[in-house]
């Protein structure tokens, strides 16, 4: 049975301190997790939508996660895009830890960058990420042109059309001439495509307003130039 399941845990931590005699700091570190279920011999396109609070290399990321194999096509992998050269980086659970090529991999896992996870394993399993909730006033993306492989970078849902990248798509008469947004449909395994018109985005032959839930990629495909995808927090710690 294919199945797909987001869990989202927050919790708020207090730190204090004495700065000086007479003054004391708090902060507040709010932390939590995205926990999406991976069913055998399927992808998901997910981000890692925390601020990792220890090392962000995929070796401790996903540590003992996922299941290892002797090659790339008998072990779990994890698949990053590169967008300025529109090419994937492969990365496959082995033994000693995740390899890229020949040797162990040293990609980083970090709150905007996307990758695809694929089981090749023949048991259903979980996938956690954890870490800070995105604090940050703004966040920036850069939308390659071509294909980029970007996220709703706060840990929130949102419309295309409350984010900043619905003023900043380019709009045609037909997909093909059209800025376009690739949804992964995880039950399905397949693409779910909207395109920008003039009156909105289309998907088959309506208008639609894809959300974007936190945690999950998709692909933006940028019909001219390369341009900064700038979006704005939407809530307060």
């Amino acid at each position: 049975m294919k199945r797909v399941l987001v869990t989202v845990l927050v919790l708020g931590v207090m730190v204090s301190g004495a700065f000086a005699a007479s003054n004391e700091v708090n902060s507040v570190n709010v932390v939590g997790f995205n926990r999406v279920s991976l069913d055998s011999n399927n992808w998901i396109l997910v981000s890692a939508p925390f601020i990792q609070m220890g090392t962000s290399g995929i070796q401790d990321v996903f540590a003992d996660q996922m299941v290892s194999g002797s090659s790339q096509g008998n072990a779990d992998n994890v698949i990053f895009w590169d967008g300025a050269s529109q090419s994937y980086i492969i990365n496959w659970k082995h033994d000693a830890g995740w390899v890229e090529g020949a040797k162990l991999s040293t990609q980083e896992v970090f709150a905007t960058r996307c990758f695809w996870v694929k089981s090749n394993t023949s048991s259903n399993q979980n996938v956690t990420m954890e870490g800070e909730v995105i604090s940050s006033a703004v966040v920036t993306q850069t939308l390659h042109s071509g294909f980029s492989m970007v996220c709703y970078p706060f840990n929130a849902s949102a419309s295309v059309t409350n984010t900043a990248l619905d003023a900043l798509a380019v709009a045609g008469s037909s997909q093909g001439n059209a800025d376009n947004i690739y949804k992964w449909d995880p039950v399905n395994q397949q693409y779910v495509i909207y395109w920008k018109h003039d009156m909105g985005w289309v998907q088959g032959a309506k208008l639609e307003d894809p959300t974007f839930d936190m945690g999950e990629g998709f692909w933006y495909v940028r019909r001219t130039n390369s341009v900064d995808w700038v979006e704005t927090i939407p809530y307060t710690l």
